[in-house]
């Protein structure tokens, strides 16, 4: 079995230099895994996957004891969320390590030739298994990988990352290629951590500032990844119970609802009765926001349920605005979205035509909900999450374009 304590004792008086000479091994490991084959990448990618539902029992016993600490620290609700793992959620990430140990090399699936990044740091707030993930997906793309979690997850983090390296261990892949920062080197701050030079590319998951800090202080390409922000366009003739259950669904992610409808745009004029209806429907699920004007015309036509307490997403907020035209509900959507996602509903192709040709969000929904899902039917589209540089965070945003590559 991997013992990550003795790395512990050995940098107990932690300076910068431990660190790089961390990602100096990370690095090394990285070089002798693109020498290998795909299959012997398989092999270490299905014992990982074997390890992590062997271990399950000692795996939840870590996260039992960091969230009996996080909450006596009054740790946010929202962290504490991510933090948690149940044996569903160690079952699924052990599913999709699976899957990318049958996928096979993924230099084949694209038409142009590409190349492994090289070291990836990935900086999370609380998702433990977010770790796993990304090892999986650094693992399959030859890239090596350096964790930084939060506190609050320590103890479930470096159980989770020595399960993983006793199952290396009994592969041809080094050690080496995963790596976490251990939770007592405290000289290690994020300012330190995200500018070290040998990292070509580091992935922020977590809470919007946090994504803000790792963007201002890295020195490395950053892909920044975000939760919600998802812009939808509603017309006249769209469905509106459809609506409804496509924005709920988008909230529904777990346990992080990445891509979820944050704002809904409603254009031109519609039946009175079935905007009450709407509006009503989603009073029950959601905080609503508007102009003043907006909710002056609304609350006559809707009161509040009493559902609204008992629902698990209302502390969530929907911003809803109204606009005369489709073109000003897409410059709306291009001019504040931030290149986010965006969406559509309506029954007329013409209004197709006319949102696609005009919007700019790094992927576009039409009829139907952005729910994202780290493990979809499509075993190529596994991701760790979404970003406007890139769309979803995943294998091929782990390359890199390169005319002669032989992996």
């Amino acid at each position: 079995m991997y013992d990550s304590s003795t790395a512990a004792e050995r940098y107990s008086e932690v300076v910068p230099e431990r660190l790089t000479a961390l990602l100096q091994q990370v690095q090394q490991a990285t070089g002798g895994m693109v020498q290998q084959t795909s299959h012997q990448r398989s092999r270490a990618l299905m014992a990982m996957g074997e390890a992590i539902l062997t271990e399950r029992d000692r795996i939840l016993e870590a996260n039992t004891l960091d969230l009996e600490i996080s909450r006596e620290m009054a740790v946010p609700e929202q962290v504490t969320d991510w933090l948690k793992l149940t044996p569903e959620r160690i079952h699924r990430v052990a599913r999709i390590l699976h899957r990318l140990g049958d996928l096979g090399s993924p230099f084949d699936l694209w038409m142009e030739r590409r190349r492994p990044v090289g070291v990836v740091a990935l900086e999370y707030e609380s998702f433990s298994a977010l770790g796993v993930l990304a090892a999986g997906l650094c693992l399959r793309t030859c890239n090596g990988l350096l964790l930084k979690g939060s506190n609050e997850a320590s103890q479930t983090n470096q159980t989770l990352v020595d399960v993983l390296l006793t199952a290396l261990a009994t592969t041809d892949v080094s050690v080496n290629v995963v790596q976490l920062v251990p939770a007592n080197w405290s000289d290690v701050t994020r300012a330190v951590f995200l500018q070290q030079p040998l990292l070509d590319l580091v992935i922020p998951h977590g809470r919007p500032k946090l994504i803000e800090q790792v963007a201002a202080q890295s020195v490395a390409p950053v892909i920044s990844t975000y939760l919600g922000g998802c812009g939808l366009c509603v017309c006249p003739s769209a469905d509106l119970e459809a609506v409804v259950e496509a924005v709920m669904d988008s909230h529904r992610g777990e346990p992080d609802a990445v891509n979820h409808i944050e704002s809904l745009i409603l254009v031109g004029e519609f039946d009175q009765n079935g905007l009450a209806h709407l509006w009503q429907r989603l009073m029950t699920l959601l905080r609503l926001k508007g102009s003043p004007e907006l909710l002056q015309w609304f609350e006559p036509m809707a009161t509040l349920a009493t559902e609204q307490a008992q629902s698990p997403t209302y502390n969530r907020t929907l911003v809803i605005h109204a606009v005369a035209t489709l073109s000003a509900a897409v410059d709306w959507l291009n001019a504040y979205g931030h290149g986010r996602p965006m969406g559509l509903w309506t029954a007329l192709q013409d209004e197709v035509r006319q949102f696609t040709a005009r919007a700019n969000g790094v992927e576009l929904y039409i009829n139907t909900s952005p729910r994202f899902y780290r493990n979809p039917v499509s075993a190529p589209e596994i991701a760790l999450g979404m970003s406007v540089e890139t769309g979803r965070v995943g294998l091929k945003a782990l390359t890199r374009p390169q005319s002669l590559f032989g992996v």
